[in-house]
């Protein structure tokens, strides 16, 4: 397989994932630029790839910001605790703490409010956007 056809991934990667015996899969991936507003195009692919070699789940991370869900895919999972300036068009001063049931095929997002190395609860005064919810299968096609 060669590397565009593998959505950028070394053949390696998807030859170790084929030889999984698990019930579930998950690839933690730090890719992408730090503060992007969304994911790019090859982590996109990527995450394509990635799901096409029966990868279970993928929680991206690198960014800082939260970039959305895909099927099984939060492309990216934003900070838990935070250091950095706070961008506000980007919002980095907001996160969410994910809770995924495999086997119940949900995924639950928490709000949450990053303070200077400190992590809360927002209150009714944090303007948090909109909602973030998805559905994920508890084993991609293909896997036992």
């Amino acid at each position: 397989m060669n590397r565009a056809a593998s959505g950028g991934l070394p053949d390696w990667v998807v030859e170790k994932i084929a030889a999984l015996d698990a019930d579930a899969i998950l690839v933690t991936a730090h890719w992408g630029w730090s503060m992007a507003a969304e994911p790019m195009a090859h982590v996109r692919a990527a995450a394509g790839a990635l799901l096409a070699a029966d990868v279970t789940l993928i929680a991206g991370h690198s960014a800082h910001v939260f970039h959305g869900v895909a099927s099984r895919v939060p492309y990216d999972l934003g900070d838990f605790l935070d250091d950095y300036r706070v961008d506000w068009k980007l919002r980095n001063d907001l996160g969410l703490l994910f809770l995924v049931d495999l086997a119940g095929s949900r995924v639950e997002a928490i709000p949450l409010k990053l303070e200077f190395a400190h992590t809360r609860l927002p209150t009714a005064k944090t303007r948090l956007g909109s909602g973030v919810g998805s559905s994920m299968p508890a084993r991609p096609s293909g896997r036992p």
